[in-house]
């Protein structure tokens, strides 16, 4: 039994949001290595580098990459990403509660412009016949068969469908009647 279809996107935006909680927890850490270390200078690079919070915020920037992919292969691009703006929300929230950063009115309001143009993303609908496989477009070959040189006259070919999800070949003949193309010194 397939999954209907607002349950797969259920699914999408969980990964989503685990994307995001990853990506901004990532930069949370990095923060927190960062202000322990005293900021980076060329004094401490290579300290900072290896500080545990640096590399614990790479990890999870690997994780939400593979995560990320498999939203890609189920999601189109253009209802995905700027769900994962919601790691801005959840950023500004983070360092104001977390590192007491002050937070001005303005920023709240951007983070409201955010908040609402989320929501009317997820409450969008893909679009009927969108490919979200992520296969390729389908790509097409050519073989043509011209006698002499130059512009001359087209004797036969094929047209090839190559499908980029199958390897698939399928194919039609065509004439140079199909083209409208004549020999030399034939009329007009």
């Amino acid at each position: 039994m397939k999954p209907s279809t607002g349950g797969k996107r259920l699914k999408t935006i969980v990964l989503i949001l685990l994307n995001v909680i990853l990506l901004t927890s990532g930069q949370l850490l990095w923060k927190m290595g960062l202000t322990r270390e005293g900021g980076i200078s060329l004094d401490n690079m290579l300290r900072v580098a290896l500080s545990p919070f640096i590399l614990a915020g790479l990890a999870l920037y690997v994780v939400a990459t593979v995560i990320w992919f498999i939203v890609l292969s189920r999601a189109e691009l253009s209802y995905a990403y700027p769900l994962q703006s919601m790691a801005y929300i959840i950023g500004v929230v983070a360092a104001w509660l977390l590192f007491n950063e002050t937070v001005p009115v303005i920023r709240w309001v951007g983070v409201f412009v955010i908040i609402v143009g989320v929501v009317l993303v997820s409450y969008s609908k893909p679009q009927e016949g969108t490919r979200v496989s992520g296969a390729a477009p389908k790509a097409y070959k050519a073989e043509v068969m011209v006698n002499g040189t130059g512009t001359e006259r087209v004797q036969a070919g094929r047209f090839s469908e190559v499908p980029a999800d199958t390897g698939d070949y399928g194919t039609e003949d065509y004439s140079t009647d199909d083209f409208g193309i004549k020999n030399k010194g034939e009329n007009k």
